[in-house]
Formats: C-alpha cells, structure tokens, sequence
C-alpha cells in the first residue's frame, strides 16, 4: 500500500512466493499465511513460483500493481 493510496478502508496486499505447495488452490492457502495482529487490513496472495510467472504472462493487473509499487521483505527479485 502506498502513503498516497491510503484511505479509511484501504488495505495491504501481501505477496508471498512459495517453492511449492501441496494445496493446488491459492485461496485454500491463505488461513496458513494470515499475518497476525496488523494494524492494516491485508489481502494475502500465496502463489507459487510457477503461479507468480503465469500470473504475469496473463498481465494480471492487481499482480502488477503489487510487483511495481510493492516494497519486498525479503533481499532478492520476486521469483
């Protein structure tokens, strides 16, 4: 979430990139990733790699927007 973007409602979008997964459905994933005790609202996004690199030949435009505008936690590119 940038400053700029932040308003009453506003939420974080939260990219974690896995290796793998057993679970084949992003949305089953979430309850596992849900960070604790935010002062934020947060929308969790837990792709693997393989999902992440699909997601972005699909120019997903959410997934974009966090790719371009998001600061990473984590030293290294995504992917």
């Amino acid at each position: 979430m940038r400053a700029s973007d932040h308003a009453p409602g506003s939420d974080a979008g939260l990219l974690i990139v896995l290796a793998r997964s057993e679970e084949p459905h992003p949305a089953a994933r979430v309850p596992a990733c849900l960070p604790v005790d935010l002062p934020v609202p947060v929308d969790v996004f837990p792709l693997t790699r393989a999902e992440l690199e699909r997601r972005r030949r699909q120019r997903d435009r959410r997934l974009e927007r966090l790719l371009v505008e998001g600061v990473s936690l984590l030293p290294g590119p995504v992917g």
